[in-house]
């Protein structure tokens, strides 16, 4: 099995986890062939505190 054929079984999934720092989930959607990844993190999480600053 390769990376796209994983990935088309888990189109649709949200699996937990994907930032050490929280209890963020990873929603996983193939678009046009393509994997994309959305990241969701808690909202009081270091990390996404960090990333929204330099916005």
């Amino acid at each position: 099995m390769n990376v796209t054929e994983l990935f088309a079984r888990l189109d649709g999934a949200t699996i937990p986890g994907g930032c050490p720092d929280c209890d963020s989930e990873t929603d996983i959607a193939i678009k046009n062939g393509v994997a994309h990844l959305s990241l969701h993190h808690d909202d009081d999480c270091p990390t996404w505190i960090r990333i929204q600053a330099r916005r």
